[in-house]
């Protein structure tokens, strides 16, 4: 992959349906090259607090930023405590109510999508809680992006295109 191509690309097309089909204001679309630069593979967003984070060993919170700004010590500690740890994660568990793990260069532009929206909302240009940038972010993803559901995998239309991707004739 052209990374940085893909993440600008992944970016262009979730938000275009944001603006389009949620409401969102077309500004996202003007980012600095810092902010294009945010976000980090392996990030995790953490839906609780409204940042997102990168950990170390035995969950300690290496990193955080709230929107673009990225927090001091003491804004650590009101957060995840001292030593800053986020007690919710849980290693092997990619989602769960309390956070997302991004761990492909897919997921990049959710991370930037995460911290941008923060952002606004802390601006008041953007009247959103977590819970529904979260909502709007996965809509803008799944309208975006072909995946695999399994409770559909029965249906004839899923069975073909695992065929065709898997080039087998076998039933998933």
């Amino acid at each position: 992959y052209n990374v940085p191509n893909l993440h600008a690309m992944t970016y262009q097309a979730m938000t275009k349906t944001l603006v389009q089909e949620r409401g969102y204001p077309e500004s996202i679309w003007s980012l600095t090259e810092e902010q294009m630069n945010f976000p980090l593979n392996a990030a995790i967003c953490d839906f609780k607090t409204g940042c997102s984070l990168k950990l170390g060993e035995g969950n300690l919170v290496l990193r955080a930023s709230y929107g673009f700004k990225r927090l001091d010590d003491k804004e650590l500690e009101e957060r995840y405590g001292n030593p800053p740890i986020m007690k919710s994660f849980v290693m092997g568990e990619q989602s769960t109510p309390d956070y997302f793990v991004f761990i492909t260069f897919f997921d990049t532009a959710f991370v930037l999508m995460f911290a941008l929206f923060h952002e606004l909302t802390s601006k008041g240009v953007l009247a959103k809680t977590t819970a529904q940038i979260v909502a709007d972010i996965w809509y803008a993803h799944k309208r975006n992006y072909v995946y695999w559901d399994y409770e559909k995998k029965n249906s004839k239309q899923y069975r073909n295109l695992w065929q065709l991707l898997s080039c087998s004739s076998k039933k998933p």
